[in-house]
């Protein structure tokens, strides 16, 4: 019984770190997004 409860353990524990990862592979992108188009605006006055 004990094995069987840590291998449940370890899955989530997996699961959620692959969550974890894909949240912040999307929050990167957003990030790089938002920056971009703030460097377009500010670059844009002095044209």
């Amino acid at each position: 019984m004990g094995s069987k409860s840590k291998m449940n353990l370890m899955k989530s524990y997996k699961n959620i770190k692959k969550e974890a990862a894909t949240k912040k592979k999307r929050e990167n992108t957003q990030d790089i997004i938002s920056k971009s188009l703030t460097k377009k605006q500010k670059s844009k006055p002095f044209e």
